[in-house]
This record gives structure tokens, sequence and C-alpha cells, in this order.
């Protein structure tokens, strides 16, 4: 294998000249970081519940059936497997994570627990699912596709940073019916018009594979994001607003950006002149 240009991890040649796109290692090893924490909160969540409430205390603090307890209380011990398989074996944990992350939220779903902190926990836990189910595509695609199948599927990952920053534009668009028929505060205002101008930029950034934009990309997505983990934190401890699904599903967003943001980062080979960049 040796590279089609000397300074990019992002494409590389086999051997019989076909060209085939090539993960960061930087990117495999973030998400593999992204999903030991996930699941090592959950380890420390679900062991807290046990501590608190005891092995079968779901059924009566929740009112759920003896069956989603059993469920509940069993990732206590299958959160840490996911860990381990994670560290171990890679792929399989990464498989592990999805089955894990998509169970648990159908089971949530299904139940409709309405307590604010399960609330929270529950859109913590779509959020998750919205990262791990990309990445884990991405990850399987790279370690065990094709050619075809890694071009694809690295090609479609890249795009993600371009999708998530289109449907912020076309809502902040959006937001401008609600400013034209007067009803709109100035700090909303402020919001759509600013957040406008900078998706404009971001995308254009994007697009001409700026470094700057690169870099802000980055920035904004885990400032972003971590305001989102800042607003569960603070609902958690009753301290806070609602948590809610679409903000648990922003947080997941921004951490697959930063993802795919850094898995590009040397496609953004074109200088802007501005502080070195």
């Amino acid at each position: 294998m040796y590279y089609r240009e000397k300074r990019s991890e992002y494409w590389k040649m086999s051997e019989n000249g076909n060209v085939v796109y090539s993960p960061s290692t930087l990117v495999l090893r973030f998400i593999e970081v992204v999903l030991v924490i996930f699941f090592c909160i959950g380890t420390v969540t679900h062991l807290s519940d046990v501590f608190r409430m005891g092995f079968f205390g779901y059924s009566s603090a929740f009112g759920v059936p003896r069956s989603v307890n059993v469920f509940w209380t069993a990732l206590l011990f299958i959160d840490p497997l996911v860990v381990f398989l994670l560290l171990k074996y890679r792929i399989t944990g990464t498989l592990a994570a999805v089955v894990v992350l998509v169970a648990d939220v159908a089971v949530n779903a299904i139940v409709g627990v309405k307590s604010p902190f399960v609330g929270t926990q529950f859109a913590l836990q779509c959020g998750a699912t919205v990262f791990t189910v990309p990445a884990a595509v991405f990850m399987i695609g790279m370690s065990a596709g094709t050619s075809s199948v890694k071009n694809v599927v690295g090609r479609v990952f890249s795009s993600i940073p371009i999708v998530g920053i289109t449907v912020g534009l076309l809502l902040h668009l959006r937001g401008f019916a609600e400013i034209a028929q007067g009803n709109a505060t100035l700090w909303t205002i402020w919001v759509h018009v600013s957040m406008t101008l900078f998706d404009v930029a971001m995308l254009i950034g994007l697009a001409l594979r700026l470094r700057l934009a690169f870099i802000t990309g980055v920035v904004a997505a885990s400032l972003f994001g971590l305001l989102q983990l800042g607003f569960a934190v603070a609902n958690s401890i009753g301290t806070g607003p609602s948590f809610t699904i679409p903000m648990g599903i922003t947080a997941g967003v921004c951490i697959l950006a930063i993802a795919a943001l850094l898995n590009d980062r040397q496609k953004m080979v074109r200088k802007t002149g501005i502080g070195g960049f």
C-alpha cells in the first residue's frame, strides 16, 4: 500500500492501482473513545441505580414490568462488557454497542417512562444512538468492506458536516417567517440572522476545503455539543430546563460531525491567508 498524495491519509492506492478510501487512524480512535465514554457513563448510571433502589427497584420506582426491570439491571453487566469488547475487539465491540443502544432506546420508547430524570436519560440515549449507528457503519465498512464499499461509506461519512449544517440553515431560514410575522424577539432575530450567516460561511468554507472552515467547524461543533450536554447535566440535578430528544440528537450530530471533520482534516489544504491558515 502506498499513498496517492504524500500529505493525505484520505486516499490510498491498492496494489492493482485502484484508488481506495482509507480512514484516518485518529477518527477511528476518536469514535472508539466516544463509545467507551458512552458505556462507562451507562455503567456508572446503572450501578448508582442498583445502590439506590436495589436490583428490582425499577418496577416500584417507575411502575415498569418486571421484564423491563431485569433488562435495565442487566445493563449493569452488559455495558462494561461492551467497553471491554471495544478496547479488545474494536469491530465486535462496535456491533455490540449498536445492538445494546438500539435495544435500550426501543425498550424505553415502548415503556414511555415519564420521570424527568429518565426522560433526560432517554434523550441522551437517542443522541448516543444517532452518533453510534453511522459511526459503526463507517468503522465496519472501513474494516470489512470491499474497495467500492469503502469508497461509498467514506464519501457518505464525509458529507455529514455538510448535511448537518444544511439542515440547520433550513431551520434558521424557516425562522425568518416568524420574524416576518412580527412575532420574534430581538434575541430570536439575532439567533436566526447570525446562524444563517454562519451556516452559509461554513458551507462555502467546507466546499472550498479551507483549513479555517475545518478548525471553525470542530470548535463550533464541540462548543454546541457541550452546551447541549450542559443542559442535560443541569436538568439531571434539577437546576436547568428540560432536556428534550431534539437536544440529545443535536449533541449526537455534533459529535458525529467532529468525527467526520477529523477524518477529513488532511483534505483541508487551501489557505485563507488569515492567521496563517
